[in-house]
């Protein structure tokens, strides 16, 4: 049996490494500190590219089935993990805008259903398929399901930067002198990716996004809002949140208080009623930005057995299902 280490504990890894351990590998992932820690857990969870007209094909080729995905796994993590990560269909409206031509032209091209609305006298393009899942309680049932599949979990563990010269590698060191064996290796650590293969330090960069929570209030939203470049949306368990900003400051956690401000009146002009309510807490989280927003879903050009599956910027969440699909696939072909 051929052993698998993914490199990296947030959505993206541990879908991969559980992809990988249902088609029959000895799976280990591990994370420099622990599982679903970093930018997963503070992602919103929208299961949709938002304006997804705005960016190449290809993105939305890798996000169009993904609500169908985790409507699937939710199912499994309930049946076998007993952890509810809170998935929902609730639509999304966008506030209208003059320019809508490229909208009608995505819309047409992939046959997607938009519909024309009207709430409180405003205009707004409803996308009724839109879905939403709660990245925090998605990762603990991802961890959980791991420990059934007993897939080794390894956490607080860093590698080194790779300095290997042979074209495979068979031992990876970490920074406690521990050495990291297998048969294949998946690097799905996000925007730290270029601290551990310097080869995409200029290719994935953090990009720092805030985001804010309300205090419990009676406010119900049964769609996720959208507009001026700014989010709204409400948990199954009633929370609502706002986001995010974006931000070129490298690995900076240093809350920026104009941001949170901003962040809180794109929110209440998007939802009036939230004038009221005061913020209970605040977040960071880096995403791994690219050049046109587009990952690395490849085989390594130099070493035989790595594989990046990294650098999907904003949408890492709706990505992650078809990713681990594809690196699956690339891994498969190798013979494994």
């Amino acid at each position: 049996m051929k052993k698998i280490v993914v490199i990296g504990g947030g959505v993206v890894g541990c879908l991969s490494a559980i992809n990988l351990k249902d088609k029959g590998f000895q799976v280990t992932i591990l994370d420099q500190s622990e599982i679903g820690q970093e930018s997963s857990s503070a992602a919103a969870g929208i299961l949709f590219p938002l304006l997804p007209w705005d960016y190449d094909d290809s993105i939305y080729q890798l996000c169009m089935n993904s609500d169908r995905s985790y409507e699937s796994l939710s199912k499994r993590l309930i049946d076998e993990t007993g952890c509810d990560p809170e998935f929902k269909k609730s639509g999304m409206l966008l506030k209208q805008k003059n320019d809508t031509q490229l909208m009608s032209e995505w819309s047409t091209r992939n046959n997607f259903n938009i519909e024309e609305r009207k709430l409180d006298n405003n205009p707004y393009f409803y996308f009724p398929e839109v879905c939403q899942i709660s990245p925090s309680k998605l990762m603990k049932a991802l961890k959980k399901l791991m420990v059934n599949l007993k897939i080794e979990i390894i956490e607080n563990c860093k590698l080194t930067p790779i300095k290997s010269e042979n074209k495979k590698i068979f031992e990876w060191p970490s920074n406690n002198n521990q050495l990291i064996s297998a048969d294949f290796y998946v690097i799905a650590t996000g925007a730290w990716t270029g601290l551990i293969h310097q080869k995409f330090l200029d290719h994935i960069y953090p990009v720092r996004g805030q985001m804010i929570q309300f205090k419990k209030n009676d406010i119900e939203l049964p769609h996720i809002f959208y507009g001026d470049n700014s989010y709204v949306l409400q948990r199954k368990d009633g929370a609502i949140l706002a986001g995010s900003t974006r931000e070129n400051v490298g690995f900076s956690k240093a809350i920026n208080r104009e941001a949170i401000s901003m962040l809180q009146k794109k929110a209440q002009n998007l939802v009036p009623k939230l004038k009221d309510i005061e913020l209970e807490k605040h977040w960071t989280g880096f995403r791994p930005g690219t050049n046109e927003n587009l990952p690395f879903i490849m085989k390594d050009n130099f070493y035989e057995n790595l594989f990046i599956n990294s650098g999907h910027y904003r949408y890492g969440i709706t990505m992650a299902p078809e990713s681990a699909n594809r690196i699956t696939e690339l891994i498969m072909q190798e013979g494994a």
